[in-house]
């Protein structure tokens, strides 16, 4: 069982808010419109139970290589165990396709919501898939949903063992699951990765380009999600390791910049010693 990135979101760092709050960036998926702040804290779920979102690929066929979620009525204390699944949802049912993936993994119990990570090595979806969390302890802290006042009805789903899948306004939720799934396009069945087509100026504000997979994603927002490293205004760790990006790896531009400092912190040792 691994523990996730934990990134908090206070008045979104700064970052300006794109227009039309259920927009959203081309390669991640998403119902929701929380953008910081205020989240709604469900009532009546138990250990065992699950909240799912459908989601949409915008490239068809893709590869989830990220799972975006927040946490309500966190008191501090955790670790919060989940297991997190990914169904085909091609037919668009209250209850999914085929299960395609299933993970063990851990959230942090905060007291302030924000998002938390999880990074996946690419699991091949349709174009319409279902991402849902097992909560694998009773509430209080569980999976939240935004308070903007709207709900896409047939996006929002909720499992109870006694009685199965349902929509979830039968449970009384009046707003979306944030769950969200960056995505890669072209990546297709059996958990393969995909290709993107973003290039370094078509992300958005906070995220960069990630070289290999051609699409739009970050790893930091703080110094503190690097391990110390610095964290760019791309939401990219820098200097870890001394080979530039801490977990994707940093592209061409960014392992001449760090070898640039190196030569220029040389250059500097020398002129010392004169």
């Amino acid at each position: 069982m691994r523990l996730v990135r934990l990134i908090v979101i206070a008045g979104l760092l700064g970052l300006s808010t794109p227009a039309g709050a259920e927009s959203a960036p081309s390669s991640i998926a998403q119902n929701d419109g929380f953008f910081g702040g205020a989240v709604g804290i469900p009532a009546g779920l138990q250990a065992g139970d699950i909240v799912a979102a459908r989601l949409s690929s915008f490239f068809g066929n893709g590869a989830i290589i990220e799972v975006m979620v927040v946490l309500g009525g966190g008191t501090g204390s955790g670790p919060l165990p989940i297991t997190l699944k990914v169904w085909d949802d091609t037919a668009q049912t209250d209850e999914p396709g085929a299960e395609l993936f299933s993970s063990q993994e851990s959230l942090f119990s905060t007291t302030t919501p924000g998002f938390q990570s999880i990074f996946l090595a690419g699991v091949g979806v349709p174009t319409q898939f279902r991402v849902g969390i097992v909560l694998g302890a009773d509430p209080p802290p569980t999976i939240a949903h935004d308070t903007d006042g709207t709900i896409a009805a047939d996006n929002n789903f909720t499992f109870h063992p006694a009685t199965g899948w349902r929509k979830s306004q039968a449970d009384g939720v009046t707003g979306d699951w944030i769950i969200r799934a960056t995505l890669a396009g072209g990546g297709g069945g059996g958990g393969s990765g995909g290709i993107g087509s973003c290039f370094g100026v078509d992300c958005p504000a906070g995220q960069f380009c990630d070289d290999a997979l051609r699409t739009c994603t970050f790893e930091c927002r703080t110094e503190n999600d690097c391990g110390g490293a610095f964290c760019n205004r791309n939401g990219q760790c820098v200097g870890e390791g001394g080979v530039g990006c801490c977990q994707t790896g940093g592209g061409p531009g960014q392992a001449a910049s760090v070898l640039a400092l190196g030569v220029l912190a040389l250059v500097l040792r020398r002129r010392r010693r004169r």
